[in-house]
């Protein structure tokens, strides 16, 4: 599974045929899927921090990886719906109180 910060229709470009599931799903949900491993694809810095933050045991690094997936993938985007400013590192109160929306998704044959 990958991890993402955000959604591009580029990453479903490698699937010529088949069928891609979008689920929205609670902040628990997402802490119980990322506990079974992920690939983070987290570009910003603040927002791999405010990840790290929610997920409690898991660390999420910054790696600007572009994501392609094909059938058999499956995607977590956790959509902030703050813009953080370039650079930004959060304080801890700040980090409780950014919005984040948890997006599903699964790419089927």
């Amino acid at each position: 599974m990958y991890l993402c910060n955000a959604f591009s229709g580029s990453m479903l470009s490698a699937i010529p045929t088949g069928e891609v599931r979008f689920c929205w799903i609670s902040e628990e949900e997402a802490r119980q899927l990322v506990r079974h491993g992920f690939v983070s694809a987290v570009g910003h810095p603040g927002t791999a921090q405010v990840f790290t933050s929610r997920f409690v045991r898991e660390i999420v690094e910054p790696n600007r990886k572009f994501v392609q997936l094909k059938p058999g993938d499956s995607a977590l985007i956790g959509q902030v719906m703050t813009r953080l400013p370039e650079g930004k590192v959060l304080s801890a109160e700040e980090l409780q109180g950014v919005e984040i929306r948890w997006l599903y998704i699964e790419v089927y044959e």
